[in-house]
């Protein structure tokens, strides 16, 4: 299979390693495939992408359906994933210590900011939004539970890049992986992450969606190493320099005490 350990969300493994089961690891890289398409997929599609034979995919198309993981467009004979994947996903996010713990703590600060707050973990070089409190007013931003954004590109993702034990390399792999990070500066980038570290915090104002600004702080577990990160996003209007400090104080306030409600920092 064609997957690298370096494309976030894809399996990423030798199917003939030991204690693998082939099947099992060409099935889900076919629902991960179907899961990130933006239309129903075709076998050819997925027979290059995973560099397997038609009949292969055909059978393990026609397993995922029996199973009501995926369902076939009559016209195309095309694929596309059910909500059974949701419904799955739900459930698991539902229980997620890390959401349960930091859901009272995210609703504290929408109503101290009166802004959209947000939880996010790191996955491979992109942020996955685990949780989100919107704001009175509406915010037209694609911070969704579920949904994914460029680690280097956002407040909660530059904010957990710039405390890992070594944000060299991985911002090192990000310029060499992913197109739209080739043109990165990279001393300003290792500048900013020296500067988030002093501070404690990230701010991106219109860096990766126009008119919304948002500040990002790092979990920390006992090792200074980020567990995750709690934000609020808003429009870049709204973010004056008063409003601004004040928000940056909440959001550090409500991560710190996240992290002792999860017992990674002491009480």
């Amino acid at each position: 299979m064609k997957e690298s350990a370096d494309e976030p969300g894809l399996v990423a493994v030798d199917v003939n390693r030991p204690r693998l089961d082939s099947s099992v690891v060409k099935a889900l890289a076919v629902l991960e495939i179907l899961s990130k398409a933006d239309a129903p997929v075709g076998v050819s599609a997925v027979a290059r992408q995973l560099d397997l034979d038609k009949s292969n995919v055909h059978r393990l198309f026609a397993t995922l359906v029996e199973l009501g993981y995926v369902q076939k467009e009559a016209d195309t004979g095309r694929y596309f994933p059910t909500l059974k994947l949701w419904e799955c996903g739900s459930a698991i996010v539902a229980r997620y210590p890390l959401k349960r713990a930091a859901q009272p703590f995210l609703r504290l600060l929408q109503r101290q900011t009166s802004e959209t707050a947000f939880l996010s973990i790191l996955r491979g070089v992109e942020v996955m939004y685990l949780d989100r409190i919107d704001a009175a007013y509406p915010l037209v931003a694609p911070m969704q539970v579920g949904s994914r954004a460029p680690a280097w590109r956002t407040a909660s993702g530059k904010a957990l890049l710039a405390f890992q034990p070594d944000p060299e390399r991985i911002l090192d792999r990000i310029i060499a992986t992913e197109p739209a990070a080739a043109a990165l500066d990279r001393p300003a980038r290792l500048e900013e992450f020296a500067l988030i570290r002093r501070r404690g915090y990230s701010v991106s104002v219109n860096a990766w969606i126009p008119g919304i600004s948002a500040v990002a702080v790092p979990i920390l577990d006992l090792r200074n190493v980020p567990y995750a990160a709690v934000g609020v996003g808003g429009v870049s209007e709204r973010f004056g320099p008063e409003h601004l400090e004040g928000v940056v104080r909440s959001v550090q306030t409500v991560a710190v005490g996240i992290a002792e409600a999860l017992g990674i920092q002491p009480a």
